[in-house]
């Protein structure tokens, strides 16, 4: 073999570690980045409720709006139904789930439909909510109290 073709595997092997040291380096700064929140979502703005038509009834899920314009659908919320002027007594609990809803219908019943969420992103996934801030948001007088976000929907039961 001559001198020049012992070369050149040795080149494909230094441009190849040359590679893989960039790939290592754009990887480990790309961890950085995520681990100082590179990825952040930002902060919950609004809630949306979508509605789809699941068999008979209708089934419901939340999109989170966030600061930085990114949309999350489905978005983890706790979720409500009651009759249109109805009385609450006591803190509601909430558990947060991305499951979809299906609200308890009875026939000819018009019901409001509640999403309701908390601002801050290592909220608990549970817990209850101050009675004020539920009868605010059911009456649509905020949408935004309390530490939590919520959206309404209105629907008469088929």
């Amino acid at each position: 073999m001559s001198a020049l073709s012992m070369k050149k595997p040795l080149g494909d092997k230094a441009a190849f570690m040359r590679k893989l040291t960039f790939g290592a380096r754009f990887l480990f700064f790309g961890f950085l980045l995520n681990a100082c929140g590179g990825s952040s979502t930002g902060t919950l703005q609004s809630i949306k409720i979508n509605q789809q038509m699941a068999v008979a009834f209708p089934e419901f899920n939340a999109t989170g709006i966030y600061s930085s314009g990114r949309q999350v659908t489905p978005l983890s919320v706790g979720w409500f139904d009651f009759p249109l002027n109805s009385f609450l007594v006591a803190n509601p609990h909430y558990t947060l789930t991305k499951s979809a809803f299906l609200p308890q219908c009875t026939a000819g019943v018009a019901l409001t439909v509640m999403t309701i969420a908390p601002i801050d992103a290592n909220a608990s996934t549970s817990g209850t909510i101050p009675a004020s801030v539920f009868q605010d948001f059911a009456t649509g007088k905020t949408n935004n109290e309390g530490g939590f976000l919520a959206a309404t929907a209105q629907l008469n039961c088929p």
